[in-house]
């Protein structure tokens, strides 16, 4: 095998004189941007809290990082959350930083999944009797206002500024999602339906009072 003098063997050199270098870019761009529109299908709420740059960045990191190929999270939405909230922080502000931690949660759930939770500061139970499963973050921000409805463009100046303590995500045993925002101020249980039989998109769901968890929609 022929060699040239800069030291790159010759058939090196044809194979990559035969690569079309700008089509490959093209061909990474579409698999960014297919991979940015599966993250936000899978989390709506991001589209409020990132702008279209920040999101494409920060997914362009992801695929240019160990985890996108040892993923950690439980569907491949919550594999860009975790990314993002743990080697990505300072990209976002602390509002965001809940949203996004709040949806990769949700997505992990969504996907049906088992394991414990890939966020080690988060509270995870699995009950074995009726196959619920409820996972709680701490969180700065209420997220979830009192029509149930996560960040979206009409209620996203009301969930940044209530407080909030802690947000609890429950997968109950017929698969619906429902999220529970604990407030500071009078520490009412909100209850949100996400998900149910019917998939409900994460923007539209509806609040029942507490202690109706059980109830239907």
């Amino acid at each position: 095998m022929g060699t040239h003098p800069d030291g790159v063997p010759e058939v090196i050199r044809r194979f990559l004189t035969g690569i079309d270098f700008r089509l490959l870019d093209r061909e990474r761009s579409g698999r960014i941007r297919n991979l940015r529109g599966h993250i936000l299908r899978a989390c709506p709420s991001l589209d409020q809290v990132c702008d279209l740059r920040t999101l494409t960045e920060l997914t362009e990191a992801l695929a240019d990082s160990d985890l996108f190929w040892s993923s950690i999270g439980r569907s491949l939405a919550e594999n860009f959350c975790l990314f993002v909230a743990t080697r990505r922080k300072d990209a976002l502000s602390s509002f965001a930083l809940d949203v996004v931690r709040l949806n990769g949660v949700v997505s992990g759930l969504r996907s049906g999944s088992l394991q414990p939770s890939p966020w080690p500061e988060n509270a995870f139970h699995l009950d074995a009797l009726d196959g619920s499963v409820r996972e709680t973050l701490a969180v700065s921000h209420q997220l979830v206002d009192d029509a149930g409805n996560l960040p979206n463009a009409e209620n996203l100046e009301l969930v940044r500024s209530v407080r909030c303590q802690r947000i609890s995500v429950v997968r109950t045993g017929d698969g619906r999602i429902i999220a529970i925002a604990e407030r500071f101020v009078d520490f009412e249980d909100r209850l949100g339906f996400i998900e149910g039989p019917e998939s409900l998109p994460m923007s539209q769901v509806c609040a029942l009072p507490k202690g109706q968890l059980s109830g239907g929609r």
